[in-house]
């Protein structure tokens, strides 16, 4: 963590604060989600090694049958 230089970012519609103080992630680097499946979003995809994930879908709840509810 000490080699890590602070980021602090502030705009109009965001504010950032860190580094985070947890591990990185296996692949090194961050988990990038696109949305839609228009052409641009195809051509941006599909620039990139990626693994798709077609109709992704995900509830946040308190339980898992609360999850499983939402889903029926």
């Amino acid at each position: 963590m000490d080699k890590i230089q602070p980021i602090n970012l502030q705009g109009n519609y965001y504010a950032s604060r860190g580094p985070l103080p947890i591990p990185p992630s296996e692949q090194g680097q961050p988990v990038i989600f696109q949305a839609g499946g228009g052409n641009e979003g195809l051509e941006l995809g599909g620039g990139d090694d990626i693994k798709v994930y077609t109709g992704f879908m995900f509830s946040l709840v308190s339980t898992e049958e609360e999850a499983l509810e939402r889903r029926r």
